[in-house]
């Protein structure tokens, strides 16, 4: 199963890419990557595609782990 934030393997260059949608029924997702695609006659740097679910491939699940805000180390 695929979640935002999700990194996956892109289905056009192989790079990395992150989720950044999935549809309700987790059938179809978009995914963003950082790389530059040729679009028509130009080169864009991260391009949105639209894939099924199914079909792509998990790098790396999202850090369930939050990062903390400011220094807790701190002592007055």
């Amino acid at each position: 199963m695929v979640n935002v934030g999700d990194y996956v393997k892109c289905p056009v260059c192989g790079g990395k890419a992150r989720v950044v949608f999935v549809s309700r029924n987790n059938g179809r997702c978009m995914i963003k990557c950082p790389q530059s695609h040729v679009y028509g006659l130009r080169n864009v740097k991260g391009l949105c595609f639209l894939v099924d679910c199914s079909k792509v491939e998990i790098i790396m699940p999202k850090s369930k782990r939050r990062r903390r805000r400011g220094s807790q180390s701190r002592k007055s």
